[in-house]
Parts: C-alpha cells; sequence; structure tokens
C-alpha cells in the first residue's frame, strides 16, 4: 500500500497544483508532464521487471520442481539399491546363521564320535586277546594226533632202518688222517 501512495503522490501534487492555482503556467504543465512522463515510464520499468520476476520465479519454480523430482529418483534409486543390499545382507546372514548352527552341531557330534571310537578301540584292545586265545586253543584242538599220525609215529620208532635211510647226514664226511683219538671209557669211574 505504501508504494501506491508514492506513485499517485506526484499525480495529486499535479493535480492539486493546476486545479488550485488557476492560471496556465506552462512551466507548470511542462513540469506536469515531465512528472506524468517519468511516471509512465517507472510504471513501463516496474512492468517490466514484475514480467521478468514473474519469468524468473516460473523458471526457479521449474528448475525446483526438475530438481525435486531428481532428488525424488535419486532417493528411489537409492532406496531400492538399499533394499537389494539389505536383503543380500540378509540372505548371508541367514546362510552364516545356518553355517554356525551345522558348526555348532559338528563340534557337539564330534566330542561323541571321538569318545565313542576311543571306547570302540579299547574295547577291541581288550577282546583281541580274548579271541586270539580261543582261536589258538581251538587251533590246538583241531591239530590232535590222529589214529593215523599215531600209528605212523609207532611204525618209524619200531623200524630204525627207516630213520637211518631218510637221515641225511649232519657232518660233512671227515677225511681219515684227521680222526680224533678214541678215549677208552672206563665203566667203573
Amino acid at each position: 500500500m505504501p508504494t501506491i501512495v508514492h506513485r499517485t503522490s506526484p499525480l495529486i501534487l499535479l493535480f492539486l497544483v493546476t486545479v488550485g492555482c488557476g492560471g496556465s503556467d506552462g512551466r507548470l504543465v511542462e513540469l506536469s508532464e515531465r512528472s506524468l512522463a517519468r511516471q509512465s515510464e517507472q510504471n513501463q520499468q516496474t512492468a517490466k521487471q514484475s514480467t521478468e520476476v514473474a519469468k524468473a520465479t516460473r523458471q526457479l519454480v521449474a528448475a525446483d520442481s526438475q530438481a525435486r523430482q531428481e532428488l525424488v529418483a535419486a532417493q528411489s534409486h537409492l532406496e531400492s539399491e538399499l533394499h537389494t543390499e539389505r536383503a543380500s545382507l540378509d540372505r548371508q546372514h541367514e546362510l552364516l546363521e545356518v553355517e554356525r548352527k551345522e558348526l555348532a552341531k559338528q563340534r557337539h557330534r564330534e566330542p561323541i564320535l571321538a569318545a565313542a571310537i576311543m571306547q570302540a578301540a579299547a574295547l577291541l584292545a581288550c577282546v583281541l586277546p580274548i579271541f586270539l586265545c580261543v582261536y589258538i586253543v581251538n587251533a590246538l584242538r583241531r591239530e590232535t594226533p590222529s589214529a593215523e599220525l599215531e600209528a605212523l609215529l609207532i611204525q618209524e620208532l619200531a623200524e630204525p632202518q627207516l630213520l637211518i635211510d631218510r637221515q641225511l647226514p649232519l657232518l660233512p664226511d671227515v677225511p681219515s688222517c684227521q680222526q680224533l683219538p678214541v678215549i677208552p671209557h672206563d665203566e667203573n669211574q
């Protein structure tokens, strides 16, 4: 509102001067015309500035709108990447959790298996000598001389000629020059 008073005050002043004086002073008319021309020029400049301001405002609004759209697009893209990355991290976390549970099962199972193997080895170490003794006893029972073997042994003992024929010389033949002297054996001693 103060701008309207400032703009119209020269017109009012001109009107008062023209109406109040009543004389036809050329200087006053010229001053009024110049004032009106200046006022008209200022109005045109103000209109031009208003047009430029409106144009700049439209450009600013368009640029702001475009920047907001780009910001929304970038934010949407960022959110989708974040969602994808979060989903990937969730999958990796689930895989790690499964692997952790599997390792926990193995850690729980391995000592049990180790203890079972140790106990089985100790049992085998204790039972193996017993089985070996049982096997040896059974083998000895099966190897008892049968009647044929006994008959063969008796025949060999009864016929010394068979033993002599089958005997191999235990000592090599010694030449006669190297014979040892025979020491008579006295039976009285």
